[in-house]
């Protein structure tokens, strides 16, 4: 069993091209913020936060 998560970083163009998304990429946006039920036992780690590896925050250029 494996786990996966993506971080992405997009465009100011990318994001404001609502009519060039997919259909793959229209169902994934309706899922955003979609509760889910974890079955299987999940380990946690709480680390320190790494102001390089916030990926909660908008990458400053």
């Amino acid at each position: 069993m494996t786990a996966r998560c993506d971080v992405a970083t997009k465009s100011a163009d990318s994001v404001n091209a609502e009519s060039d998304l997919s259909e793959e990429e229209i169902e994934a946006k309706a899922k955003v913020g979609s509760l889910i039920r974890v079955t299987a036992p999940l380990k946690g780690y709480h680390v320190n936060p790494i102001p390089e590896v916030d990926f909660c925050r908008a990458p400053s250029l």
